[in-house]
């Protein structure tokens, strides 16, 4: 990252560019990101996508929470619910998904919520288990306009965002 600064944001990046949050959301980014969080202006957040959810364990969680625990840990995510791809099956995307934003709220952090074809499914668990949530970003959410803004409205401090603002062009 360091040489990608040098090299890339001096001349193009934006003046006040305070830093950046890489996203671990599958058992196999946990430590390279927690390397880059390393670096000066990078930070973290940490959670199993829904398509990794058919591999979450009492282990992966306990790497998690670690994880979670680092000065530079700014948010669990990125969590929620795909339909459209099934990766993992969707009763144990819904059971991980309920037990992260339990686990999030209890470490006060915010949350990056994944919804693809799962809106009321999302908003019906977050209702169930984020009472006490205030801040969350809403990503990767498809066409369904009205459910998303609900989604939005049910946690008070959710900001609406997309693969773009999450990831760049890629």
């Amino acid at each position: 990252f360091t040489a990608f600064k040098a090299g890339h944001l001096a001349d193009t990046g934006p003046a006040a560019f305070a830093g950046c949050i890489t996203i671990s959301c599958d058992p196999d980014s946990i430590e390279a990101t927690l390397a880059l969080t390393r670096e000066d202006q990078v930070y973290g957040a940490f959670g199993i996508h829904p398509h990794d959810a058919k591999a979450y364990s009492p282990g992966l969680e306990a790497r998690l929470i670690a994880a979670l625990g680092h000065p530079k840990a700014l948010a669990y995510g990125e969590i929620g619910l795909d339909y459209h791809y099934d990766s993992s099956p969707r009763e144990v995307q819904r059971e991980i998904f309920a037990r992260q934003i339990r686990q999030g709220v209890a470490l006060g952090k915010p949350l990056i919520i994944h919804t693809r074809e799962a809106e009321a499914d999302t908003l019906e668990i977050l209702s169930e288990n984020a009472a006490d949530q205030d801040r969350a970003i809403l990503a990767d959410h498809g066409p369904a306009e009205q459910a998303e803004r609900r989604i939005i409205s049910q946690v008070g401090g959710a900001h609406e965002g997309s693969r773009q603002d999450c990831y760049g062009d890629a």
